[in-house]
């Protein structure tokens, strides 16, 4: 029996759609203008898009196959996700490359960093893919234990492992300590762990979910602004100093964001179309905006820093979705940007759902 429209899921997946690409495109103005207070506190603000992908990928399968898994589960999900993945880290090898320094061999080394090092915008996917294989290992013990002390032991875990690498500095005896750190602190998936178990008691129990987002409505507005608070004081503390979403304290104010975001959705009667059409091509969104971000910090146009922001915010997002659009009318097209699912169909069974 098919579960009932989760329309808030498209609400919180463009939120954070538009949240990454606004990030990304304050990040390019860094480059060219220099960091200003005002730039960095918008960025710590914005840290939550990555994770709540992490989130709703494991909430759709909680809520999906937290009893059996289908059939074809992870091979499906290596033709959506994996073959883009390798498809847009070579062709990132290109577009991060200084066209005077060009060469096969260059080429090649840029291609293996992305792939295998994960040393593009796509590595979420990755991260994502662990999730896949831990929720087929994992999803019947998940429903056998408690969920309150699953969700408190992987928060513990996850805001422990990040905080040793974020304030505890690389050991000088281990050979190559600083590339250690910087590829253990994130790649693995305990640096996401509590998203993973967060999404799929979310999902599998959402009734319930619902009821504490609704009872504990302003917990969630004064969470937002009290943790949002503590992690841009600790940025101008340099407690860590580093500008990402693997902080420890990100942990928290993502734990706090989600259910906020959802808590609006579920006031809202219906969700406004623009949200069902980014949260669509949410995806090709992701792996293609930043091409175009590249491509534009490189250009000498815009001395306002907030022209430039404004600029590049909305010319990638709307490069990002023409390209995909026409990309997905091939049939090669979704091993490129990934699969985009037609907008009228999501609109049409909302409605249907909705009768």
């Amino acid at each position: 029996m098919k579960k009932e429209f989760v329309k808030e899921i498209f609400l919180i997946r463009s939120v954070a759609c538009l949240a990454i690409v606004f990030l990304h495109s304050i990040d390019s103005s860094n480059h060219k203008f220099g960091e200003t207070s005002i730039s960095i506190g918008m960025e710590m603000a914005l840290l939550f898009g990555t994770p709540t992908f992490v989130f709703i990928s494991e909430f759709i399968l909680g809520r999906s196959y937290s009893e059996n898994i289908p059939i074809g589960f992870l091979k499906k999900r290596i033709k959506n996700l994996l073959i883009p993945y390798v498809s847009m880290g070579i062709i990132y090898a290109f577009v991060e490359m200084d066209y005077n320094e060009i060469s096969t061999y260059l080429v090649a080394i840029e291609i293996f960093k992305n792939l295998f090092l994960l040393h593009y915008t796509g590595y979420f996917v990755v991260i994502i893919f662990q999730f896949y294989i831990l929720h087929v290992l994992f999803h019947k013990f998940l429903n056998r234990w408690n969920p309150k002390i699953i969700l408190l032991i992987s928060l513990i875990i996850n805001v422990g492992y990040l905080a040793f690498f974020n304030y505890v500095p690389p050991f000088s005896f281990i050979p190559m300590s600083e590339l250690i750190w910087d590829y253990a602190s994130w790649k693995p998936f305990v640096a996401w762990l509590f998203y993973f178990t967060f999404g799929y008691y979310a999902g599998k129990n959402f009734e319930q979910f619902k009821f504490l987002i609704t009872k504990n409505k302003k917990i969630w507005s004064v969470g937002v602004l009290l943790s949002l608070f503590i992690v841009i004081t600790l940025q101008f503390l340099n407690l860590p100093e580093t500008v990402n979403s693997k902080r420890a304290d990100i942990v928290i104010y993502t734990a706090f964001i989600i259910p906020l975001i959802f808590y609006v959705g579920m006031k809202m009667k219906n969700i406004p179309n623009f949200f069902y059409f980014i949260s669509n091509y949410s995806f090709s969104i992701y792996l293609l905006h930043k091409i175009f971000i590249i491509y534009f910090e490189r250009i000498s146009f815009f001395d306002n820093r907030s022209l430039y922001i404004t600029f590049v915010f909305f010319v990638s997002l709307v490069l990002s979705i023409f390209v995909s659009f026409i990309l997905n009318k091939f049939n090669f097209g979704k091993y490129i940007v990934g699969n985009v699912t037609s907008y009228q169909n999501k609109v049409s069974n909302r409605k249907r759902k909705a009768s």
